[in-house]
């Protein structure tokens, strides 16, 4: 390959077995896993790895993983950041974290030469985020980050769910999305259809990073679904980790973009900058109007 490459890395450990008797044992075996997978990641090259939502958090009762949140210095964040800064390597975590205002957040933290460069917090929060003792806040935007490699946008879990996500980040510029995300057997088919929509209609490539069921059984729909992969801007699979514990890695050129042949007109053309070219917000204003008269109570 030639032109702007970079390698892209979906992480997938094992959902370990939590210990509410013992969390803090409990985390440290998942920190260590996911330690194991930052290093594999950088020994093969990876330019830059994500990993599940919540990472150290998720399995844990609600009030348990309240208590496990990160507290606003990011504990985890920075041990990682420094392992992955040694293979010259960016990282995506999902965290449940607690601000100083003693807020919870359902996080995405970027890091890049072991520093914090960005954070986002999922605005799709889910009933039984908003309802749990952590009481986790909604975010309220999507940002872009600007790293060394290009610019990247974060989608956590049930963001994903929204055309409007995905289509905030590809506006704002965006080339790769991550979606850190937690998802089991049960909507495989239409999980696979929305993760290939997403890259389609937005013209990224998409890295999704779920945890795997665990090593030693036969995978059955209702288990934790694994899958995590990278999807090319026409929705392609690139690399898929399967269901078990592992990564999925894959090189992609950033500077040459999805051609299509005569998308609007003749001859071969980039889709996403026709697509984006072709919009009519002014047409859209039933979105902004529904929402308008939602806020206002009507």
């Amino acid at each position: 390959m030639t032109g702007h490459n970079i390698t892209l890395a979906a992480l997938q450990p094992a959902l370990t077995p939590v210990d509410d008797g013992d969390p803090d044992g409990a985390r440290a075996r998942r920190l260590r896993l996911g330690i194991a997978l930052v290093e594999e990641a950088g020994r093969r090259g990876a330019t830059v790895a994500c990993l599940p939502e919540c990472f150290t958090t998720m399995g844990f009762s609600r009030g348990v993983a309240a208590h496990l949140a990160e507290d606003p210095g990011l504990p985890t964040m920075v041990e990682m950041a420094q392992v992955a800064r040694h293979y010259h390597m960016t990282l995506v975590i999902g965290l449940l974290r607690r601000d100083r205002d003693s807020r919870y957040y359902n996080s995405a933290i970027v890091a890049e030469d072991g520093s914090i460069a960005g954070i986002y917090d999922k605005v799709h929060t889910t009933r039984n985020e908003r309802e749990s003792p952590a009481g986790v806040t909604p975010g309220r935007g999507f940002p872009v980050f600007q790293l060394s490699w290009g610019t990247a946008g974060v989608l956590i879990c049930h963001d994903n769910s929204f055309v409007e996500s995905a289509r905030c980040l590809a506006l704002a510029g965006a080339d790769i999305l991550f979606w850190p995300h937690v998802q089991s057997g049960w909507g495989d088919v239409g999980w696979e259809a929305v993760l290939r929509a997403r890259a389609i209609d937005n013209g990224v490539f998409v890295v999704s990073s779920c945890f795997s069921m665990a090593e030693g059984r036969a995978w059955r729909p209702g288990m934790m679904l694994g899958r995590s992969c990278i999807v090319s801007p026409d929705g392609t699979i690139l690399a898929d980790a399967g269901h078990h514990p592992g990564l999925a890695l894959t090189t992609v050129d950033l500077d040459q973009p999805r051609l299509i042949h005569s998308f609007t007109r003749d001859g071969d053309h980039p889709f996403k900058a026709e697509m984006l070219g072709d919009r009519r917000p002014d047409a859209y204003s039933i979105i902004t109007a529904k929402e308008g008269r939602r806020a206002a109570g009507d």
